[in-house]
């Protein structure tokens, strides 16, 4: 499995492989099963790919997507101050 972090997108690609065997009275079946597989998905934010983390457990995919710094947002501070030549 691959996966690509491009700004606010994720893209997952890999490989599936599955194989299944039945054994009955009088036959016996195997049945072989491969695919290539490309999803790309779109996120509201911009990730920090140097921060990104997955795991892979019993076939489930979490991925850690941290948003980038300079994607967060900042506030800013208005300083108030009198204005000359009123009073």
């Amino acid at each position: 499995m691959d996966i690509l972090i491009h700004r606010d997108s994720v893209t997952l690609s890999g490989e599936r492989q599955t194989e299944t065997e039945e054994a009955r009275r009088g036959y016996h079946r195997r049945e072989r099963r491969r695919g290539r597989f490309v999803r790309t998905v779109s996120l509201p934010f911009v990730v920090d790919p140097n921060k990104v983390e997955a795991d892979l457990v019993n076939g489930v995919l979490t991925l850690d997507l941290p948003r980038a710094e300079e994607d967060k947002p900042k506030r800013i501070h208005v300083k108030a101050s009198k204005e000359a030549g009123h009073g």
